[in-house]
């Protein structure tokens, strides 16, 4: 839609610029620094159109390279802290297992000294009944 609309009106401000140089055909005197001539005033406002489409599209070449290397500065920033995000998560990874190592660890030590404990209590009991 906003693409029609732009070329609805370019081709507005085309019909309204062909008749305006069509209505104007006489000659007129230009005088330039070191020249002057003869022409046709169609031809002086078509190429002043034709200038000053020339320095827009510069202008807007110019906005769009400026836009291009921020997106392009922007995505860098973007994929550096992704990567510092993605370090960050490896190491928590690394931390939970180091942790879950330890508690497994101490879960079976404990395990251990509950069965020496079961084991000697029963010891004890078994030599109480013997005497």
């Amino acid at each position: 839609m906003k693409n029609q609309a732009k070329l609805i009106f370019s081709i507005l401000v085309l019909i309204i610029i062909t008749v305006f140089a069509i209505q104007n055909t006489n000659n007129v005197q230009l005088d330039l620094i070191f020249v002057e001539f003869q022409t046709p005033l169609v031809l002086i406002i078509l190429f002043s159109l034709l200038i000053g489409v020339i320095v827009g599209m510069i202008g807007t070449a110019v906005n769009n390279s400026s836009k291009r290397q921020e997106i392009k500065d922007l995505t860098k920033q973007v994929d550096k802290e992704k990567e510092l995000r993605n370090r960050d998560i490896r190491e928590k990874d690394t931390k939970i297992a180091d942790l879950r190592a330890q508690l497994e660890n101490e879960q079976l030590k404990q395990r251990n000294r509950a069965e020496i404990k079961t084991d000697t209590a029963s010891a004890n009991t078994d030599t109480n009944v013997e005497v």
